[in-house]
């Protein structure tokens, strides 16, 4: 479905909503709209390398919900970005909600390219996810997520 950013959430922060008929989709639509926060042309990230992502949380672990499995994912784009100054996008993710041993697992690739200043415009420098009103639900028949990102 796609994302919008929020303007009242913070004042040294970036915030934004993503949404999606699936719990997948969501997640493909908050790392798009982390990256395009870095970046201002999506478009320009083309795909010469692959990550691949496995996050796991553990059945009763604490703080064992969907916003803590998004904020994981979404941090691991943001390392990537701060260790090996890379650019990714999320492809073929998937949440699953009990498997083995796991309460919740989210996997996938990210793919991308590394900073190019000559083709990336560039945007904020994003830092951290935090937990500042992050929430994922199910309302009707879309999921939704809002993020708020230290920049």
């Amino acid at each position: 479905m796609g994302y919008r950013y929020l303007e009242d959430l913070g004042y040294a922060d970036a915030a934004f909503e993503a949404e999606g008929v699936t719990l997948e989709e969501v997640f493909v639509c908050a790392a798009d709209a982390l990256a395009h926060l870095m970046v201002e042309d999506l478009n320009s990230i083309q795909p010469k390398t692959v990550r691949q992502i496995e996050i796991k949380q553990k059945a009763g672990a604490p703080r064992d919900d969907l916003s803590r499995l998004l904020q994981e994912f979404l941090e691991k784009i943001i390392y990537w970005k701060d260790v090996d100054r890379l650019l990714l996008r999320a492809s073929n993710v998937e949440v699953k909600m009990a498997a083995a041993d796991y309460g919740r697992e989210v996997i996938g690739e990210l793919w991308g390219e590394p900073i190019d200043p000559s083709r990336h415009a560039l945007g904020a420098d994003v830092k951290a996810v935090t937990f500042h009103q992050m929430k994922v639900w199910k309302e009707g028949q879309l999921w939704k997520a809002v993020v708020v990102v230290d920049i």
